[in-house]
Order: structure tokens, then C-alpha cells, then sequence
């Protein structure tokens, strides 16, 4: 072997000899923050880790892909709104809720239903927590007083996306997404991802447009603590051409959808699908907004968010259907 390349192998060890001590440091802290954030409670369909915070109308968020309750925790902040009583629910194979709790998104959208302890409440999604969502407005119309679907993925998703390449994904994701590679690409600037994901240079200059990116891309670090719901999200998405189609035409609660026409993750021809097929439902575009509206457009979004989850409980109190604790 040359020289060169022997000494370079020799660094190379060296290196990662000295990052491993605190990679393994790192990974510790970052599952001990997490695991302070919420609780984990047992319901009917197994245990559900979930964290509140406010009191006054209640929402329940649920996640995307890549975090857990701390995400709609974020999620939630960026409503901006007083009255509000965010409930953050983990979904199955992330964090502390197991797989078993929930494998198809019907159960994960049952077993939100069982955390809630809440009569009725407006849910909102973000990403990966869109069909879930769906099925809880589905399932539960009489509990789900609005639905917001935020860069969501659901039924429209293959109708934008075709399944093989989906699958595709799927399997490279699954290759990629290993604890040790991505404590180290994790330490990258945010602007990098952006980037990667086709956001604008002028984005990118301005700090507060990546405090939320920032948020979401540290809670996707270590992978192995929500590699399981990761892989079933991938899994259960690519049953949907097998299954009969969604009932969207019979979802009457009042949905809002908000969605860059730039999102190479959930194209946005999967937010018009959802808006064509949800009655009344109202989409608003985010011209050349990605993945991550939520945070290079952290203002309107969550304008739009609050404004609406806001009208909607409060004409639930006037009507008599305000969220009541169930006993």
C-alpha cells in the first residue's frame, strides 16, 4: 500500500478515535432531552408519549418525520397565540411510543384519540403526521373541531410522487439514516439542508428564517430513537395504492392547508390533491417555499395557523363544543 494512502487511513482512525467519545456523549444528552419533555401515558391501544404545555383551547399536534412530541411542541409555538393548550402526541416507533401502539396511521390516528383526554380539540400536522391527522378528521369527526395539514404528506402524495421512486427513497433513507454518520453531518450549518432542499440564497442569509429549521434538524439526531416510525411512515405511505381510496369527499371538518410549491419532499401537487378532494378545504401556496416553510416563513404560517385554529374553537364555545376534559 503507499505511503499516502497509509497515512491517511492512520489520520482517518485517529480521527474518528477522537470524535467517538463525544459522539457518544452527545447522543446520550440528546436522548436524555428528550425524554424530559413529555410523559408517556398507557391507553387502549399501548403506551403513547405525549407533552402539554398552555392552558385555554386545546390542539393536538402531531409530528412529522425525524422527531417527536418536541416537535409539536415547536410546531406549536410558532401559533404565537394565548388561549391555546398544545398537546403534543409522539407517534408510534418514535421516541417513547412503541410500534405496537400503532402501526397502520387509522391506529396511530386511535391512539392520539385515547392521549387526548380531551372531548373535542383542533389537530394539527406537520409532514409525516398528515395521514394520521387525516384518519383522526376521518375517524373522529365528532372530537376534531379543525384540521391543519402543514407540508403534509397523505392519499396525495403518490399522486405526486409514484410509488417506485417513493420506494426508492424509502430504501436509501433507510441505508443513511445510521446514528454515527449523522451525528457528523448534523454538526453542518443548517443553511446546507436548506440548500439540499432548493431554498432560496436570500433565505439563507437571514437567521431568523433558520431558528426552526435549526430546532427540527437537532431533534432528528440520534436517528435510532425514531427509526421504527420513520420506516413504517415509508411503509404504510406505500400502501395507499393498495387500499381503497380515502373517503376525503366525507371529511367535514374545516381543513386548512399550507404548502410551498417548491417542496421536493411532499411535491405540491399532493397539496392539491388534498385540497381538491377535501370539501371547503382551503389551501394557501407558499410561491418557492420548500419542506420547511414552517420556519423561512415562520410569520405567515403561523399567522394563518392561529387566525384559523383560533376561529374555529372559539365558534365551537359559541356553538357548545368546547374541548371538556373526558373523564
Amino acid at each position: 500500500m503507499p505511503l499516502f494512502l497509509i497515512i491517511t487511513l492512520t489520520l482517518f482512525i485517529v480521527l474518528i478515535a477522537y470524535l467517538i467519545p463525544r459522539y457518544q456523549r452527545e447522543k446520550r444528552e440528546a436522548i436524555r432531552r428528550f425524554r424530559a419533555v413529555g410523559e408517556v401515558m398507557q391507553t387502549a391501544n399501548g403506551p403513547v408519549e405525549y407533552a402539554v404545555v398552555g392552558e385555554g383551547y386545546p390542539v393536538l399536534v402531531l409530528h412529522g418525520t425525524g422527531g417527536g412530541c418536541e416537535q409539536g411542541l415547536l410546531v406549536g409555538r410558532l401559533l404565537g397565540a394565548e388561549k391555546l393548550k398544545i398537546i403534543a402526541v409522539t407517534r408510534a416507533g418514535y421516541r417513547r411510543t412503541p410500534l405496537t401502539t400503532g402501526l397502520s396511521f387509522e391506529e396511530q390516528a386511535d391512539a392520539a384519540l385515547d392521549a387526548l383526554k380531551i372531548e373535542r380539540a383542533a389537530v394539527i400536522s406537520i409532514s409525516g403526521g398528515g395521514p394520521s391527522a387525516m384518519q383522526f378528521a376521518l375517524r373522529h369527526p365528532d372530537r376534531c373541531l379543525a384540521l391543519v395539514l402543514l407540508s403534509a404528506h397523505g392519499p396525495g402524495t403518490l399522486q405526486a410522487f409514484s410509488a417506485r421512486t417513493f420506494a426508492f427513497v424509502a430504501r436509501l433513507i433507510g441505508v443513511m439514516v445510521v446514528d454515527f454518520p449523522f451525528w457528523m453531518m448534523s454538526h453542518a450549518p443548517v443553511r446546507w439542508p436548506l440548500f439540499l432542499l432548493g431554498e432560496k440564497v436570500d433565505n439563507l442569509r437571514d437567521v431568523s428564517k433558520l431558528e426552526v429549521a435549526q430546532a427540527i434538524l437537532d431533534g432528528m439526531f440520534p436517528p435510532s430513537d425514531y427509526k421504527a416510525g420513520l420506516m413504517n411512515d415509508m411503509t404504510q405511505v406505500l400502501k395507499l395504492p393498495n387500499q381503497p381510496d380515502w373517503p376525503l369527499g366525507n371529511l367535514k371538518v374545516p381543513t386548512l392547508i399550507l404548502h410551498g410549491t417548491r417542496d421536493v419532499i411532499v411535491r405540491f401537487g399532493a397539496a392539491k390533491f388534498h385540497a381538491e378532494h377535501i370539501p371547503g378545504a382551503r389551501l394557501i401556496p407558499y410561491k418557492g417555499g420548500t419542506h420547511l416553510i414552517a420556519s423561512t416563513h415562520r410569520q405567515e404560517v403561523g399567522q394563518a395557523m392561529a387566525e384559523f385554529v383560533l376561529t374555529k374553537l372559539a365558534q365551537s364555545v359559541i356553538q357548545g363544543g368546547e374541548g371538556k376534559e373526558v373523564k
